[in-house]
């Protein structure tokens, strides 16, 4: 979808079927590498930025694939005053999801354990609240991957210290995609709320 460079989001570019053709090469594409999508949108569902999510939407239901899981997480309500521990909700009830998901793993054997899908994560401009999302996704995997290996017990979380360098790779690739993305690295606030979310993660909820 292409979008109007307004604030207030009112008017999506080209017809209905530009779009939705362009949608379903995307698509199309996605489950080819994957097999399994599993889109997340984290726009508001009220506001300004309704009218983004109800047209992505539409596309989906007009797609019609048992292949694509779609999911929405009010990022904004459920992490109004930078409560972004309240992430916690989301990978909490999409944990099976990530289970069955599985990750790449191989060895000098070959493959152990194949990834079975993807997860499609998405706001307005797919940096911040995106980013933030993708982190902690990325680090429910990680402790799952360490456990598998033996380097963390059943019913414990990442070392602070490894939390913290892990916060800071996945503020990294934020600035690195704002980088492609807009021309510029991630803008102050965003690292305040990196920031944020690193000291949350100390949280258990995570």
């Amino acid at each position: 979808m292409f979008l109007a460079p307004v604030s207030s989001y009112r008017s999506i570019h080209f017809n209905q079927q530009e779009n939705k053709k362009a949608f379903e090469e995307h698509f199309a594409e996605q489950l080819k590498i994957y097999d399994q999508v599993s889109v997340i949108t984290l726009v508001e569902l009220i506001g300004k930025e309704r009218v983004i999510g109800n047209a992505y939407l539409d596309h989906i239901l007009d797609y019609n694939s048992n292949k694509i899981t779609y999911i929405t997480f009010d990022f904004h309500e459920y992490c109004r005053g930078m409560k972004f521990e309240n992430v916690s909700i989301l990978t909490d009830c999409i944990k099976d999801i990530i289970k069955d998901m599985r990750y790449c793993w191989v060895d000098s054997k070959g493959i152990i354990c194949d990834q079975k899908g993807a997860f499609r994560i998405n706001c307005v401009d797919c940096l911040d609240r995106t980013n933030v999302v993708q982190t902690a996704i990325a680090r429910v995997v990680m402790e799952t991957q360490c456990r598998k290996l033996g380097l963390l017990p059943p019913d414990e979380t990442l070392p602070r210290s490894c939390r913290i360098a892990f916060q800071q790779i996945w503020a990294n690739n934020g600035d690195a995609i704002s980088q492609q993305y807009a021309g510029t690295a991630a803008l102050k606030v965003s690292h305040c709320h990196m920031i944020s979310f690193v000291a949350a993660s100390n949280s258990p909820l995570i």
